[in-house]
């Protein structure tokens, strides 16, 4: 019992996301996760008292690599929007109808 146990604490500790608020920080992140076959996508916004909803968060993942992007401490979104537009990459998104509104307005 003590073996899964400890095995079990190993595994979470490996999935902890990172996050991600420095450019520097952000190139590693895509950098890491340009050679996977799938990353999976996720948004968070704030859409009170606004026309459109505000970007918040981008949290994203691949096999090995889990990771919050902070939209709002970043001038530069490019390395992610590069990751995110590159075809040999499949996204995995969940109900992303409001995601896909959003990055319709960026």
């Amino acid at each position: 019992m003590r073996v899964k146990l400890n095995h079990a604490k190993q595994r979470l500790r490996m999935s902890l996301p990172s996050l991600i608020d420095q450019p520097d920080d952000l190139k590693k992140l895509c950098r890491q996760l340009r050679g996977q076959d799938f990353i999976v996508v996720d948004t968070e916004f704030i859409r009170e008292r606004t026309y459109y909803p505000k970007l918040c968060l981008i949290q994203v993942a691949g096999p090995s690599i889990i990771a919050c992007v902070d939209f709002l401490a970043l001038d530069d979104l490019s390395p992610l929007t590069s990751l995110l537009l590159d075809p040999t990459i499949t996204k995995v998104l969940h109900a992303a109808r409001q995601d896909f509104e959003i990055f319709v307005q960026l």
